[in-house]
């Protein structure tokens, strides 16, 4: 807070009462003023998010991270401002909570209002989209070595891959992309056949392992082409056996699946909403 206002000059120098949602945001602890101010809004009965930043930086080698978090939470909103408020942690680093921040702000705006933010979300969104394909990438990798080392389900052509692997990849391509339970549920089947493989990753999505018997007939279409060692122009690590190129293969897959159906989710978000 600027030194020349006290928290009373400050409210009504900024006209605080005719803005739609309050952030409080600390990635310490609030001081007497921070915490003077957001009580005030809310005694003015001002829709009010809390956030702790940088929470990929919360660590104690005693205590469990979700003792941290509600410790953290307990201490410096619950405490301060009532039980029936929150504390969501947010890190731009990992992209913890970004996609619940984004449906916090939207659930306390108006329907013009939310049109309006998830448009300027998707902008936002779309340029960074090749980004978290970037991210998603060091996820596969991760998994195709997971997969290489167990590799315990045959898929043909004699590849074994670890499928339960391969499902937690996919699953994790989706977080890194926002895809959460709720925005998930937008969308429904694309009808057309050539729709099958953008199906298949979203059942996966949306049940994981329950989506296996899908998920496998899809991973035996592309087995073949990895069985007799020629994979170079699939998957470009040198030295790499069988299931590990075919688990990386699905994971660019899924990778490029999960940016249609963030886009797709986007677009449903934006058409439900009237003006």
């Amino acid at each position: 807070m600027p030194k020349e206002h006290n928290v009373e000059d400050y409210w009504d120098y900024y006209n605080v009462e005719k803005m739609d949602i309050l952030i409080c945001m600390f990635s310490n602890k609030l001081n007497e003023d921070d915490a003077h101010f957001f009580k005030l809004a809310i005694n003015h009965a001002q829709d009010v998010i809390f956030i702790r930043s940088k929470s990929d930086d919360i660590y104690d080698d005693e205590v469990s991270l979700e003792e941290l978090k509600a410790e953290i939470e307990n201490t410096y909103v619950k405490k301060l401002f009532g039980s029936n408020h929150s504390l969501l942690f947010v890190s731009s680093r990992t992209g913890e909570g970004l996609a619940k921040l984004q449906e916090a702000i939207a659930s306390k705006l108006s329907s013009g209002l939310q049109e309006k933010f998830f448009r300027n979300a998707k902008a936002y969104s779309e340029s960074f989209l090749k980004a978290k394909q970037k991210a998603s990438l060091k996820t596969v990798l991760w998994y195709s070595t997971l997969s290489a080392g167990a590799g315990l389900v045959p898929v043909g052509a004699g590849v074994f891959i670890d499928v339960p692997a391969n499902i937690k990849m996919i699953k994790e391509i989706g977080s890194h992309f926002s895809l959460s339970e709720k925005r998930l549920a937008l969308l429904e089947e694309q009808e057309t056949e050539k729709m099958q493989e953008y199906n298949v990753f979203l059942n996966v999505l949306k049940t994981g392992a329950g989506a296996k018997e899908l998920y496998l007939p899809l991973v035996k279409r592309f087995a073949p082409r990895f069985a007799a060692g020629n994979f170079g122009k699939f998957v470009p690590v040198i030295g790499a056996g069988a299931g590990f190129s075919l688990t990386f293969y699905m994971g660019k897959r899924a990778i490029d699946t999960c940016e249609m159906i963030a886009k797709d989710v986007m677009e449903k978000e934006i058409s439900t909403f009237t003006f």
